[in-house]
């Protein structure tokens, strides 16, 4: 009996492994998100692909970053706001992604 209880728990723990993995890359999309106008907004969105196939929807975990916050600023949830004339690098990061 304490075999299979063990047995069980092991398993369970290699499958909250595999399910908890980090992914081996993120995608933005839209991937190349074109705004017009002051004001002008686009919600991004972030999936995470992993070594296993799966693909999952990380936008509600992922961190956003402008790299020019002149020009574009992107809210904690994704949303994509032009401020100025230009263009600006947008960066997601998910799981150390």
């Amino acid at each position: 009996m304490k075999t299979a209880v063990r047995n069980t728990m092991l398993g369970l723990l290699a499958a909250a492994a595999v399910a908890g993995s980090a992914p081996v890359r993120l995608s933005v999309l839209p991937e190349n998100p074109m705004l017009f106008g002051k004001g002008a907004e686009q919600r991004l969105a972030v999936l995470a692909h992993h070594a296993d196939g799966r693909v999952e929807d990380v936008t509600a975990l992922a961190r956003f970053k402008s790299v020019a916050p002149e020009v574009a600023r992107v809210s904690a949830d994704g949303m994509l706001q032009a401020a100025a004339f230009g263009g600006a690098r947008i960066e997601a990061n998910y799981a150390g992604v």
